[in-house]
């Protein structure tokens, strides 16, 4: 099984935090996001993990080279669409997890995402998806998804959370992406057009995900790990045990 896990992002919306630090290796609790995520993933039983690396690509290289991955780079900041075919090489032409290195969650959330196979969306309710990509969902079902709906529009809590498994045939819907208004090749219209064209895609509430981009949700994250006190590889950043 193989995951693949976009690391490349600039992290501007962090401000000075990302100056010289990427923002994959901000720390939460005692350490860094991209930790939590390759933890969980391993967790799940994932063989293979492809890192896309881009802005300051060797040091995020240096830092997971103990964690047993494979990196490659995204050579240009075009959008998470772009970056997930940057891992083409290796992964294309296979079903694929994907989890986003700047995205912490329970170690549960990604074992209940491959857990349900090929064709799932992790999502977790929020009061408004307007920061994210909006999900309606019915039947246990991804019906459509939309990109940052302008807020208060939204018809759904669902949110797209960052962690998914998609089955090979989403390589033919990336590769055939358009730019988007953002003038980026985003993975929010490749899903979109897997809904269009009748693949079956699960929605699979994940519970709570802390995305590490702004200084509000890096705040929230690091405040919610350190009231639990987790600090030890295979704990749940629910508080709960996680397999080891």
């Amino acid at each position: 099984m193989i995951a693949i896990v976009p690391a490349a992002g600039r992290g501007t919306r962090l401000g000075s935090i990302t100056e010289d630090l990427p923002k994959v290796l901000v720390p939460v609790g005692s350490r860094p996001a991209i930790d939590w995520v390759l933890d969980g993933l391993r967790q799940a039983s994932v063989d293979l993990i492809v890192v896309v690396t881009g802005h300051l690509a060797h040091a995020v290289e240096a830092h997971v080279e103990a964690h047993d991955v494979v990196c490659v780079r995204q050579q240009e900041p075009l959008g998470t669409a772009h970056a997930l075919l940057a891992a083409a090489p290796i992964a294309g032409g296979s079903d694929f997890v994907y989890a986003w290195g700047d995205v912490v969650a329970s170690p549960a959330a990604y074992r209940s995402v491959v857990s349900s196979g090929p064709g799932t969306l992790g999502v977790n309710r929020v009061a408004d998806p307007y920061a994210g990509a909006a999900v309606v969902v019915r039947g246990g079902f991804a019906r459509s998804i939309v990109e940052k709906p302008p807020r208060g529009t939204s018809l759904t809590p669902y949110n797209a959370a960052g962690i998914g498994y998609l089955p090979r045939t989403a390589w033919s819907h990336l590769e055939r992406v358009g730019l988007s208004p953002r003038g980026e090749y985003e993975l929010t219209d490749a899903l979109a057009s897997m809904l269009d064209s009748g693949t079956l895609v699960r929605a699979v509430d994940v519970g709570e995900v802390h995305d590490v981009g702004t200084p509000a949700s890096l705040a929230t994250a690091r405040d919610r790990i350190a009231r639990l006190g987790l600090r030890a590889k295979g704990r749940d950043i629910n508080g709960d045990p996680g397999q080891a």
